[in-house]
C-alpha cells in the first residue's frame, strides 16, 4: 500500500479514507422496495408501484422486531391449518386479544393429553398489546381461573374460533 500511496503522491491514510466514503450504506430489502415503488410511480406505472409497496407492508409486518415480537403457540396442528386457511393468524390473534381485553372471551385452559397432534406455531403481537394483556390477566385472574401468557390466550382463542368444537 505505501508503494501505491508514492506512485499516486498521496498520502497512505488518504487512500484508506477514500475507500471509505466510497463505501455505500448496505441497503435492506425493504429500502430497496420502497425506492422500487418510488421509481415505478415516477414512470407512470402505479399498480405496479401499490404491488410492490403492499409486498413490502407485508414482508415488514411479518418481521418480528423489539416491538412486535414472536409470540409462541402450542396448539393442535388442525386449528392452526384452519386459521391461516380463514386468512391472517395475525389478525386472528389480535382480534383475540381485542375480545379479551374488551371482555368478551374468556380462555380456557387447555386440556391435558389427547390424542390430536400439536405443534408450536408462532405469530406476532405488539409488545404494547402483549402488556396490555397480561395486565388484564393479572386484574382477572380469579375470575378466569388461571393466569395465561399471551401465547396461552391466543392459542385459547384460535382454538375457540377455529377448533373443533366448531365443526357441525
Amino acid at each position: 500500500m505505501p508503494a501505491l500511496c508514492m506512485l499516486l503522491g498521496r498520502a497512505p491514510g488518504e487512500l484508506e479514507n477514500r475507500r471509505k466514503t466510497l463505501a455505500r450504506p448496505r441497503r435492506t430489502l425493504p429500502d430497496q422496495l420502497a425506492t422500487a415503488a418510488d421509481r415505478l410511480a415516477a414512470i407512470g406505472e402505479p399498480v405496479l408501484a401499490e404491488a410492490v409497496r403492499k409486498a413490502r407492508e407485508e414482508l415488514t409486518r411479518s418481521k418480528a422486531s423489539d416491538d412486535n415480537p414472536t409470540l409462541p403457540l402450542y396448539l393442535r396442528k388442525e386449528t392452526w391449518e384452519r386459521a391461516k386457511a380463514a386468512g391472517s393468524t395475525l389478525d386472528a390473534v389480535e382480534a383475540g386479544f381485542v375480545a379479551l381485553l374488551a371482555g368478551r372471551f374468556k380462555p380456557q385452559r387447555p386440556p391435558r393429553g389427547g390424542t390430536e397432534p400439536k405443534s408450536n406455531f408462532s405469530s406476532r403481537a405488539s409488545v404494547e398489546r402483549q402488556a396490555e394483556v397480561v395486565a388484564y390477566v393479572t386484574a382477572h385472574a380469579d375470575e378466569l381461573g388461571w393466569s395465561p401468557s399471551p401465547g396461552q390466550v391466543a392459542a385459547a382463542w384460535l382454538e375457540h374460533k377455529y377448533g373443533k368444537a366448531l365443526r357441525r
